[in-house]
């Protein structure tokens, strides 16, 4: 089987190996899920869901909720965000992540490239929406467990 070139997330398959991620998504399954949600996704958590697999990508950070709850995620961030005229999300947004906690949302468009920036909105005191990432892959670079990886890479790099 021939191993997928990745324009964006090449550097998370060492981390995958890492954290034994052993069910990684062919493209095919990529494409029947996008079939099922009625969307197509960027290039990027493509990518994603490929390296770590539809459980793995779908808990990348804090998440209430588990695979396959895209439309209880979307459903809880519509919720969240009702009445604030500064975050609609609408058909063109994919909701990637809801934590109950904070509560916190976080997603992309769905019509912003193949890496597209990534927005949070958080219902804390105020309720506050914000880019937090010009480029997904910038995003999941900043995520504490990937940044955890990279330490435990470099302590061992150093033995």
């Amino acid at each position: 089987m021939k191993t997928p070139e990745y324009l964006y997330l090449d550097f998370l398959q060492e981390c995958a190996v890492y954290m034994e991620y052993d069910d990684p998504c062919t493209a095919e399954e990529v494409d029947e899920l996008e079939r099922s949600l009625g969307i197509k996704f960027p290039r990027a958590y493509r990518e994603l869901v490929m390296i770590f697999g539809k459980y793995s990508s779908f808990t990348i950070a804090e998440n209430s909720f588990e695979y396959p709850e895209y439309q209880g995620m979307r459903d809880a961030a519509i919720e969240m965000a009702a009445g604030d005229d500064m975050v609609k999300i609408d058909e063109n947004i994919f909701v990637f992540n809801f934590d109950f906690h904070g509560p916190s949302a976080a997603w992309f468009p769905l019509n912003a490239g193949d890496d597209p920036p990534v927005y949070e909105y958080a219902s804390v005191n105020e309720k506050t929406g914000f880019k937090v990432a010009e480029h997904f892959s910038a995003y999941i670079r900043m995520l504490p467990w990937y940044q955890g990886f990279l330490s435990i890479k470099e302590r061992r790099a150093k033995k």
